[in-house]
């Protein structure tokens, strides 16, 4: 009897033990956690965010995005911590195994045919063991955290949020447009962000027929807000691009005036340099103006010359409306076997109606090098260049004509 009361003597110690001190914390290590907050939501101020839609009318549609007019701060506040785990201190191994040890004992009793106090101890040596493992995982917390330093949070970039329930008009104000050609149109926005801009296409310098007149087009336009500043762009597609100068060739022949005939004139046929110079490319330049009430109708000029290089080129001007001008350059290149000292080029114009200009003659120089190449030494070349510098600082020569000297000197140099 005696023998069988120490064991479940020390069964009770092994409770007590769990409850007094059986769980400890283990050596504490630091960390660090990064924790997201959100940061006040306030209106963009980099662009004005939407997108524009050239219609078959002509106007421009632009849609302001209004999910991501304003813009909300992302932050990050990083806390150092210190962690601790929970752990069965060594009087808590020992209960552990102390309360397997007795609960087994049991077993060996029941084997041993004395069920009784066999299973007594089966029964309070499996509770001891539950007891110690409920509170060493489920009851209490198994970490301990300590904040040792909780720095200001500190930004990690934006996020393109909606404005709330506040409407664009109030937000934005009116929106003005500004075309690739400087006309200045101005919408405001419905409650849906969307504006319509009716532009007057017959204003664009832009000839549709003419070289470059698509590249001129995909110049993207200006949208800005009055209240905010704010600037958006617009770019139009090929395909806008294409429904653009459909556009501008209509809003031309509407603009038509042909209840009076033009009164045409070339104010200027120049090549760059004023002389055209072997070997390199010459851009010839010639500029009408139409002084009448009149619009001249598809004109149009090609060039005559004894030099088969300028010869037949096609300069297209298209409709030219009353008092405007007009200004159309054309590239050649210029034979490097060319003898001539001069040479003439004339003008033969076209016009739907008849009403063209006077055939136009223009002459110019055949500009050489001032030496052959490789014939100057360093002092030579300073000294044509001083003498230079001094006609030009006299006002003897124009910069121009200096800088056209200084290249062919550079040339000339051994």
């Amino acid at each position: 009897m005696i023998a069988r009361r120490a064991p479940r003597a020390a069964v009770a110690a092994a409770v007590a033990v769990s409850v007094a001190g059986c769980f400890t914390w283990g050596e504490p290590r630091n960390d660090t956690r990064r924790i997201p907050r959100d940061g006040d939501t306030q209106l963009r101020t980099d662009a004005l965010p939407g997108r524009g839609v050239l219609q078959p009318d002509g106007s421009l549609r632009f849609e302001v995005d209004a999910t991501r007019l304003c813009q909300r701060a992302r932050l990050v506040e990083e806390q150092v911590v210190t962690r601790q785990d929970k752990q069965f201190s060594t009087a808590g191994i020992v209960g552990l195994i102390a309360a397997g040890a007795f609960a087994a004992g049991g077993v060996y009793n029941i084997a041993d045919g004395n069920t009784g106090a066999g299973g007594f101890e089966v029964t309070v040596g499996l509770a001891a063991v539950a007891g110690l493992m409920y509170f060493r995982y489920v009851r209490g917390p198994q970490e301990k955290v300590a904040v040792l330093g909780m720095p200001q949070p500190r930004p990690d970039g934006v996020d393109e949020v909606p404005c709330g329930t506040r409407a664009a008009p109030r937000l934005l104000g009116v929106l003005t447009l500004t075309t690739s050609w400087g006309e200045r149109l101005v919408a405001s926005p419905g409650t849906d962000g969307v504006a319509v801009f009716p532009v007057d296409w017959a204003t664009a310098p832009t000839d549709p027929d003419a070289p470059g007149a698509r590249d001129q087009l995909a110049v993207p336009w200006s949208v800005t807000s009055s209240k905010t500043g704010l600037a958006g762009s617009w770019a139009p597609t090929p395909d806008e691009i294409t429904l653009g100068l459909g556009t501008l060739r209509a809003a031309r022949a509407a603009a038509i005036v042909t209840s009076e005939p033009p009164e045409l004139a070339v104010t200027a046929v120049t090549v760059d340099g004023d002389a055209i110079q072997p070997g390199t490319t010459a851009v010839l330049r010639v500029a009408v103006e139409n002084r009448g009430g009149g619009t001249a109708i598809d004109l149009r000029a090609i060039t005559r010359s004894s030099v088969p290089a300028l010869h037949g080129l096609g300069l297209v001007f298209s409709n030219v409306q009353p008092r405007t001008s007009r200004t159309r350059t054309v590239e050649v290149a210029v034979p490097a076997a060319l003898a001539d000292t001069e040479v003439t080029i004339v003008l033969e114009w076209l016009e739907q109606r008849g009403h063209t200009p006077p055939e136009t003659t223009a002459r110019f120089a055949v500009s050489r090098p001032v030496c052959p190449e490789g014939q100057l030494d360093r002092a030579d070349f300073e000294q044509k260049l001083d003498k230079l510098r001094r006609l030009r600082d006299g006002g003897s020569l124009s910069q121009a004509d200096y800088d056209r000297y200084e290249a062919e000197l550079v040339r000339c140099l051994r």
